[in-house]
């Protein structure tokens, strides 16, 4: 077992750094942070509802009564948290009846991979009740196609977190078969806006023409819309899909984990961090740290905290 006072990486650290060396120098060299955007609240919310969701089976409990509860305590704006709802209603709906046995949740471990100290926190370990195999489940939401046979599935061939979390598994005494990669893709739905005054179209019985409407829609009423387009096709908000790792594959993937290693504590002790432009937009989002790079904002104006929040305080 690694020692919890030694430097420490993690598979969002190393993420980071095959990103952009600059991005991963503010993130994890300076320990700085910035505002969480829509997305990365909306991963945050249902990630919380999903470890109160996993948690509850593992004791017995309701888990979408305790699933829609820690969503309800999240500070969001209420779309927000209706967006979450109504995600969480069709996931339970969708896997309740899983054959799997919850073994842990949000379980921690520090491992060593080639003397490299790595940590995480697995979102949960499961036996499937069938075979007795145990695997890791990985949340993940996604605004991608997740549909079988598209690119976010053939990536998944040389993920490092698989790699890391097989072996962070195996430190705690759980000898896993796989990663399953437990996606939600988040819902495109906006709320609905009343339509200007000016814009507004009468039929002869008085009533405003279709799609037309006098109110903006109300939270409920947005939650109750996003929860029937899923219902009506489940398929196109979740997939589950396992990730093994073979005996032969492992030499090459450890060997990815140790070089980017070996790139950031190059970077660190030179100070050479080059900004990589390619990442500076993804998914039609900034980076959070553009502004810095680009020169209208300092790195001293950001906050500061640990390096990984995920983990327990050392």
């Amino acid at each position: 077992m690694v020692g919890s006072n030694v430097e420490l990486f993690t598979t969002s650290r190393v993420r980071a750094a095959n990103q952009c060396l600059r991005y991963h120098h503010y993130r994890y060299g300076l320990g700085a942070y910035f505002p969480a955007d829509e997305v990365i609240r909306f991963g945050l919310g249902a990630h919380g509802g999903l470890e109160a969701w996993f948690d509850a089976l593992r004791y017995g409990a309701e888990p979408l009564q305790a699933a829609l509860a820690a969503v309800d305590k999240l500070d969001a704006n209420p779309f927000e948290r209706a967006r979450v709802r109504a995600l969480l209603v069709g996931y339970d709906a969708r896997w309740r009846d899983q054959p799997y046995d919850v073994l842990a949740v949000e379980q921690e471990f520090r491992t060593s991979i080639d003397d490299v100290p790595f940590a995480g926190k697995m979102d949960a370990v499961v036996r499937d009740r069938a075979d007795g195999r145990v695997y890791v489940i990985e949340h993940k939401t996604s605004g991608q196609d997740v549909s079988p046979g598209s690119a976010y599935w053939d990536r998944l061939r040389l993920d490092t977190q698989v790699t890391v979390y097989i072996e962070g598994a195996a430190s705690l005494g759980h000898q896993v078969e796989g990663v399953i990669y437990d996606v939600l893709v988040r819902p495109a739905q906006r709320p609905l806006k009343a339509t200007p005054v000016e814009k507004r179209k009468v039929t002869k019985a008085g009533a405003l023409h279709k799609g037309q409407r006098v109110d903006d829609e109300a939270p409920e009423a947005f939650e109750a819309r996003i929860a029937e387009a899923i219902a009506e096709n489940p398929a196109a908000y979740y997939a589950r899909g396992t990730v093994v790792r073979l005996v032969d594959e492992l030499p090459a993937l450890r060997r990815d984990l140790v070089q980017t290693v070996d790139l950031i504590r190059y970077a660190e002790r030179t100070n050479q961090h080059p900004r990589n432009p390619d990442a500076c937009a993804k998914f039609g989002r900034l980076c959070g740290f553009f502004a810095v790079c680009s020169g209208s904002a300092d790195i001293d104006s950001f906050p500061r905290g640990p390096a990984h929040r995920e983990l327990a305080a050392d």
